[in-house]
């Protein structure tokens, strides 16, 4: 263990590719131009932030912290989140997913990983997954794409991904079978849906 750990803590681990005009939300970008998808994905930032902060409002142990992927200037942080960001090392999801997920403990008491694509993401979703790790070692928080928009851990899910083909509608029952494998009992959490095409913003609208 490390001597330096605050094992009453939950790492919030949110992610987030920074907000570069086409480099963000490309199949929405396909349908309505970069700048708009550019103009959409920073809003989903703020109000991922917005609720992020607040869940630690709402429940202390909650640490958010943000895990950017390209350059950090772009990104609006605010005041509560600027104290401890960090960069994420890989090009691939599945490489990045992998080193936070494969030490919880170390530092924290567990981990959860959140997208900043979630327009109904409010407060209290981040809450309940984090109260569903005091029973669980691990609670999913399933997308209506068939996929997830959080993962929380209090155990160490080395390679839990290999086999988890990741943004597609069989990526939640692969992962859930990845975990019976490995003889983890799991929760679900709230389910959520994102936004990855013109349909899922007029939704959102």
């Amino acid at each position: 263990m490390n001597p330096t750990a605050n094992t009453d803590l939950i790492e919030l681990a949110i992610f987030v590719r920074a907000p570069v005009l086409g480099k963000v939300k490309t199949r929405l970008a396909a349908a309505i131009g970069p700048e708009k998808t550019l103009e959409v994905y920073k809003k989903l930032l703020a109000h991922t932030f917005e609720a992020a902060i607040a869940a630690s409002r709402m429940s202390p142990d909650i640490k958010p912290v943000l895990w950017h992927l390209g350059p950090i200037t772009p990104i609006d942080i605010p005041v509560d989140l600027n104290e401890d960001a960090r960069p994420q090392n890989h090009d691939s999801m599945r490489e990045n997913l992998h080193e936070i997920l494969r030490a919880p403990g170390l530092a924290c008491r567990g981990v959860i990983v959140i997208g900043a694509d979630h327009p109904t993401l409010e407060p209290g979703h981040i809450v309940t997954m984090a109260r569903l790790l005091d029973d669980h070692p691990v609670s999913i928080g399933p997308a209506l794409d068939g996929g997830f928009w959080a993962l929380g851990t209090t155990v160490p899910l080395n390679g839990i991904l290999d086999s988890v083909p990741l943004s597609c509608g069989d990526t939640l029952e692969a992962l859930e079978t990845a975990l019976a494998a490995r003889g983890l009992s799991h929760v679900r959490g709230p389910t959520l849906w994102d936004v990855d095409t013109e349909a899922d913003l007029n939704r959102w609208r």
